[in-house]
Order: structure tokens, then sequence, then C-alpha cells
């Protein structure tokens, strides 16, 4: 009997074999439909950007120090050494290595100290990463999520490139709108003292709270908070070393306050433009003024969903481009502002355009005019514009809103079929029903919709007046630098200036923080002793002599000399020897 044969058939999408006669590993069409996925692939896309990150600062070089001085704040803290004081053998030796964030923060900082440091900085960007991305799908429906995340990534990865808090207080600020609008009081308020004690200016989220119900309640939260944290660090060390350091800490912010040469504010960019010097809070108090007077505006009616969350994107931005120290990498929380705005409002040629410009990194004037045109959203229409002749605006949990009523001409009387409201993000009101009284409304009029149903109308001339008064505030502040002193800096010798590492705008204000109450006479950079130097002429009224501050051209550091009368005719005597 012959032995029986064995047939082997092989199927069609078997993999074949190789040149070495193994067969060659396939994904299956399950697995690539899921990493084609739009949440999948941003998940991986967030993914990348952590990883590459920790690779480029962690791994592959170490020359950039801004987490080495994060995790040494830590040990600094815990063995009672200055935190703000310069350390040039552990983090670099440039003026701006230095730890400029709150004691409280240097101990946020211990999980991020104990592992080694390419770890610590891959915990610290995950952490930063997963923060925004966890915000920004609190507040917004799936789609939307994934479309703001898209939009904002490019600005993540800088920042993560950067090795900053920046994303990680953009996610804190929008997460501590999102407590509010969920009636968690004391976890919004806690997320603000949080942000505030690692940045000043995430203080600005206390504005979330204005309109709603209790203010005091979240005043007395945010104070507690507050109380609670600058305490924290008592537990790793004393309370006379903490006053220390809290007061280091004060000293370090005044020198920051006083720096007109850094950041990537609108105050920078009108001081370059008009080539003027001025101080940077008159524009800060003005913009300010511009934030919140959309809720002056509002103070007779509950502001709603609609106002609330494109107040959210406001404060994001405006925290941003009004801040002195912005940097490049601090426009990640504008960009979350601006995602979140582009994607809940409608879709218009100039809000593209302004997107277009933030995202190829034209950072100041864009998102300036992304703000303003916040800002006139804020006060043309508080909630949701209808397709229909009319629909009053029934919001949940509140007694009142004003909406806008657009023009009924050629409109058809027939109701659509309203939208599905199941992905409706945080923030947007339901689909609103239409009025009975929609054909007694004319074109531009407002309407008050109580809760009982009762109409009160009104003109629409207010709007066009609120929109016009915020346009002149707007011009206000761009003409404020227009009253600053404009102080001309002259060279001794030629080319003087070209070698100063310190701006003549940062010396100046460095010469007025020493003599406040004086006015500059004269100003001059020169060479003496082998030092480049910036020489002011300071004169005070009611006051003899003058003030000489001399600034260091190369570290900033300036000194103050008072000159008699006599000692002013000696050295102009002097001076005048020394020409030819």
């Amino acid at each position: 009997m012959s032995a029986p044969t064995l047939h082997l058939h092989t199927p069609l999408n078997a993999p074949r074999p190789d040149a070495a006669g193994l067969g060659a590993s396939r994904v299956s069409p399950r697995a690539a439909a899921r990493l084609l996925q739009p949440q999948v692939a941003l998940l991986l896309l967030y993914v990348g950007e952590v990883v590459t990150a920790t690779l480029q600062r962690g791994v592959f070089s170490h020359a950039h120090t801004t987490f080495p001085i994060f995790r040494q704040s830590f040990y600094h803290l815990v063995a009672g050494r200055d935190l703000y004081a310069s350390y040039p053998a552990e983090q670099g030796a440039q003026a701006f290595d230095l730890f400029k964030y709150s004691p409280t923060a240097a101990l946020f900082f211990a999980p991020f100290a104990w592992p080694a440091l390419p770890w610590g900085l891959f915990f610290w960007n995950a952490v930063n990463a997963a923060v925004i991305v966890i915000a920004v799908r609190r507040v917004l429906s799936r789609r939307r999520a994934l479309m703001a995340l898209v939009i904002i990534a490019p600005a993540t990865f800088n920042a993560l490139q950067s090795s900053s808090s920046n994303a990680l207080i953009a996610g804190v600020l929008v997460l501590s709108w999102w407590a509010l609008e969920s009636g968690r009081t004391l976890t919004g308020a806690t997320a603000i003292a949080a942000g505030t004690l690692v940045k000043l200016f995430p203080i600005v989220g206390a504005a979330f709270a204005i309109g709603r119900t209790r203010p005091s309640r979240f005043a007395a939260y945010l104070a507690l908070s507050f109380l609670a944290l600058v305490a924290l660090p008592l537990i790793v060390t004393s309370p006379d070393t903490l006053l220390r350091q809290y007061a280091s800490w004060r000293a370090v912010l005044m020198a920051d306050a006083g720096d007109l040469s850094f950041g990537m504010s609108v105050m920078r960019v009108l001081r370059a433009s008009f080539r003027m010097d001025f101080a940077n809070w008159p524009l800060q108090v003005a913009g300010t003024l511009v934030l919140l007077f959309p809720h002056v505006w509002r103070r007779r009616s509950a502001p709603g969903p609609r106002f609330r969350r494109r107040f959210l994107c406001s404060v994001l931005v405006y925290a941003v481009i009004f801040n002195h120290q912005a940097e490049h990498a601090s426009y990640v929380i504008a960009s979350a502002g601006l995602a979140i705005w582009y994607v809940t409002e409608p879709r218009t040629l100039w809000r593209s355009v302004l997107l277009l410009l933030c995202m190829a990194g034209l950072d100041t004037i864009p998102y300036l005019l992304v703000w303003l045109s916040m800002q006139r959203d804020l006060l043309i229409d508080d909630e949701r514009r209808s397709d229909t002749p009319f629909r009053a605006a029934e919001i949940l949990g509140h007694s009142s809103v004003v909406a806008r009523i657009p023009s009924i001409a050629g409109r058809s009387e027939r109701h659509p079929r309203a939208p599905d409201d199941s992905s409706r993000s945080v923030g947007e009101p339901p689909t609103p029903r239409r009025s009975r009284h929609a054909a007694d409304i004319r074109a531009g009029d407002h309407v008050y919709v109580s809760r009982n149903g009762t109409h009160h109308y009104f003109s629409g001339d207010r709007t066009v007046k609120a929109y016009r008064f915020l346009l002149v505030i707007a011009a206000l502040v761009l003409t404020v630098p227009a009253y600053a002193q404009a102080v001309k800096v002259k060279e001794t010798a030629p080319g003087l200036l070209k070698r100063a590492k310190v701006t003549p705008e940062a010396a100046t204000a460095t010469a007025r923080s020493l003599v406040p109450k004086g006015k500059i006479v004269s100003a001059e950079i020169e060479e003496e002793d082998g030092k480049l130097l910036y020489s002011f002429d300071i004169k005070t009224a009611g006051k003899s002599g003058i003030d000489e501050v001399n600034v260091d051209a190369i570290s900033g550091k300036g000194s103050v000399q008072h000159e008699s009368p006599q000692d002013e005719a000696k050295e102009k005597a002097a001076d005048m020897k020394k020409k030819p």
C-alpha cells in the first residue's frame, strides 16, 4: 500500500515566504482601521510630541536648563537654600537661568525630581500634554474637541520643547472654568490658586466667577486655597526659611516687572513700533477694562452659557498678550482659547484667516485681533443665533437671557428640524424653540425672555453703541504710548549700542525703578574703565542736584549716585577737558 499524499492548500491572503523562508509580518485590517481612527491618531500625535521633546531635551542634549532648574528647586527647598539664587554649576550661568516660581511650585516638582532626569522630564511632559487634552475634552463635544486639539498641537509641541509649564497652565485654566460650570466651586478655586502659585497670571481665572451665584463662596474658597497652598512647603522646611523664600520670590518678581525688553506682549510690540519707552501697567489696566466691560454691559441679565464660554476664550488670550513676560511657548494658552472659540463659532473667512495667521507663528498681532473679535462677540450676541425667524432662548438654570433677533425678511415661517443636542459642548445652550410672537418682532430688535414666557423688546441700537464703545476703548489702548516719555540714548562712540546685551528700553526702565519720582534729563551709553554702561541723569522736583544712574549694558545691574550742583559742575568741566 502506497503512502497517502498530503495536499496543502495555501489561502490566497496568506503571507508569502520571503527570501529567508520566513513569513512577513502584517498588521490586521482591524488593527490598521483602529490606528486610522481620529481619536487614536490624535493620541499617537500627542504621545509622539511627548517622546520627541523628551529625547531632544533629556537624552540627546542637556544644554537646555529649564527642567534642571525645576528639578533642583525641590532639593533647594528641602535643604533650606535660597530658591532664587544663581547656581551655575547646576543650572547654567546665564542671567535668565533662575527659578522664578513660588516655593509651593518647588514642592510640586517633587515627583519629577526623584527619577533620573530623562524619566523625570518624560513624566513632566506627559503631565503637561495630558492636562490640556483632558481639559479640552471636558468642555467640548468629541468632534469639536478633536478639531480643537489638532489646532493646539503645534503650540503644545513648542511648549513641551521648552520644558515649560505653559501647557499645564492652559489646561488648569480651562479645567477651573469647567469646574465652576459644573458647580464644583472648591475645585475651581483650588485650581486657580495652584496655577497662580506656578505662574502669577492664572489669577485672572477668578473672573470666571463673575455673574455666577454665590460669588462670596467662591471668594472664600479661593482665599482658603491660597492660604493652604502657600503654607504647604512647611512640610519640608521651617517657617522662618519659608518667609525668606517668599521675600526672595517677591524681589525676583519686582525685577521682572521692570523688564521692558523681554516678552512677546502687546506692550513690547507697541514699544518697538512707536520707538517709545513706557511702563507695562497702563496698557495692562486698559486691557483689563476691555476684558471686563462685557460683564458690565450685561449686568442686568445673567450671562448665558455661550457668553461664559466666549469669556473663557477671551481670558485665555488676554492672559498671554498682556503678560509682559510672555514667551513663544506661552502662546499655547492663547492657542487653547483660539481653538475653543473657532470650533464653537460659525465659520467665517475672517475667523479662518486669523486662525491661519496664529498657527503660522505670527503671535502677538494676530492674537490681539482674535481677542478684539472675541470681545466684539461678547457684546453683540450672548446666545446661539437661530436659523429660524426667531427662537426664544431657553437657558437651563437661568431666569432670563438677552437674545439677538435676526432679520425675518424673506425667511420661511416653517420651523426646520432642530439639530441634535447630543453633541452639545459644555457652555452651549440646548437648541431653543421658536417663539409664537415672531411675526410681531422687528428685524434687529432684542428680546428679554422671562421664565414665565413674557417677552420684552428693545431696539438693537444699543448693541451697535456697545460695539462702537468697545472700538473707542481699543483705540485708547493703542494710543496710550503717545503719552509716554520718549528717551533717546546717545552713543558716546559709534557701535556701542550694538555691543550692548541690555536694550535701551530695559536700561531706562531700570533707571526709573531706582529713581521713580524723577525725570530723565539725559541718557547715553559709554565705555568707562572697560565696562559698557548706560548713564542716566535724573532730576527730581524739589531736590537739589541730580541722580546719576549707571546700568551695566551687559548684566543689566544698576546703581545710583547723587550729585550735588558742585559735583555736577566738576563733572562737566572734566568732560570738557576730555574733548579734543
